[in-house]
């Protein structure tokens, strides 16, 4: 009797322990924080995440010891993305991850601003040049290059113009500063009306005449080019020019003075293969002619006595009209500074009714020097005009 009761006691003594066993066997690794949170962090700000702690548990939650062996993997550069941090709790042959999503964010818009005032007032007639802008970003750094400038001021009309500079940084952050111009007449100008004014261009075209024909088009103003024919690359103005309404006209095709002025004969044969090269190119011949160096000139004294007089005499009797300038901008003759060039050509603009400029399609601060004059034109009552058939010339003396 006894010795059952023992078996008995045993058997449940082995239950329990096994039981025991198995309740402990059964144990979990919890961590403090729950997984797959989603962390932000704004960019250039430290970023701190939550500390990570974790724990075994036995028996219901009853029995409890801390991990000390906790991983992490993963980093974070601090460069805007998405990052994954992954912590690993691991003991009693039990592993376990903790998973932290984490943000860098820039929601932080770009710094932008104009150099100069940001208001001011311009004289009619004259251009502001533009002093730009600084943008800078927190992430993206220096981006003034990436400024975009939308707005149009009207150096002509009175009135008040806004010039936008914009600006978006790689995490589309925008910025914007505005610079207001205000365009008003000299109270001390005078009322005058202006007369027509020929702008000319000689010994193009050439890679700057592309960028004169924006200019010419902006303001809707025609010219005269008095075309050569060295330059095969750039013959493609030519035909852009006449199509836009700007009258081709004849200077040179070699435009080397030994060639076209040894004689008159060679003066033809240089001028003929010139219109042939018009004609094939706009599809008309052109009867108006300027001569390399202005009828004028006496450089053609070293090639053959008396070869001006014969030419200009010749291209009279042929049906061709000849002109020189009355206005010099000074663009060949050591004059490299824009603003003197405009002020060369204004000044005589108001010493001249009918004013025959002379510039040149290959000096790029002469092309540099077009909208000032233009615009100066036009705001005190200037007419532009392309020469033609009925054009009024200008004849200098004849030196040679």
């Amino acid at each position: 009797m006894k010795k059952g009761r023992y078996l008995i006691a045993a058997a449940i003594i082995t239950v329990l322990l096994a039981l025991g066993f198995f309740v402990l066997s059964q144990g979990k690794i919890v961590f403090n924080l729950e997984d797959n949170q989603q962390y932000s962090f704004e960019y250039g700000q430290d970023v701190t995440l939550p500390e990570v702690k974790a724990e075994y548990q036995q028996v219901f939650g009853l029995l409890t010891r801390p991990i000390e062996n906790i991983t992490k993997s993963g980093e974070i550069t601090g460069e805007t993305g998405e990052y994954e941090i992954v912590w690993t709790a691991e003991t009693h042959g039990k592993k376990k991850d903790l998973r932290m999503k984490v943000s860098i964010v820039d929601t932080t818009p770009p710094e932008i601003a104009v150099y100069g005032a940001g208001e001011l007032e311009v004289e009619l007639g004259k251009i502001y040049e533009d002093e730009g802008c600084y943008a800078q970003d927190i992430h993206d750094g220096n981006i003034t290059a990436q400024v975009v400038v939308s707005g149009n001021v009207d150096y002509t009309k009175e009135g008040t113009y806004e010039i936008v500079y914009s600006v978006t940084d790689s995490s589309g952050n925008q910025a914007k500063a505005v610079r207001k111009i205000t365009v008003k007449k000299d109270k001390s100008a005078s009322n005058k009306k202006g007369g027509v004014v020929y702008l000319t261009f000689d010994d193009g075209p050439s890679a700057l005449t592309g960028k004169l024909l924006k200019i010419l088009d902006k303001y809707n103003v025609k010219v005269t080019f008095f075309v050569t024919g060295n330059r095969e690359e750039y013959r493609k103005y030519i035909k852009e020019a006449s199509e836009k309404g700007h009258t081709i006209a004849l200077h040179s095709y070699t435009h080397n003075y030994s060639k076209c002025y040894s004689s008159l004969e060679d003066y033809w044969i240089d001028l003929n293969k010139l219109n042939d090269m018009v004609y094939e190119l706009t599809g008309k011949r052109a009867t108006l002619v300027r001569l390399p160096g202005g009828s004028s000139n006496t450089v053609s004294k070293k090639y053959c006595i008396g070869v001006m007089k014969q030419i200009c005499s010749s291209l009279t009797e042929n049906g061709y009209r000849y002109t020189d300038w009355n206005v010099s901008s000074g663009d060949a003759g050591g004059t490299e500074d824009p603003a003197k060039i405009a002020e060369n050509v204004i000044r005589g603009m108001k010493n001249h009714k009918t004013a025959i400029v002379l510039q040149h399609d290959t000096k790029g601060y002469s092309i540099e020097a077009v909208e000032r004059i233009i615009v100066w034109g036009l705001a005190n009552g200037y007419t532009f005009k392309a020469m033609t058939d009925g054009s009024p010339v200008v004849h200098h003396s004849i030196r040679n």
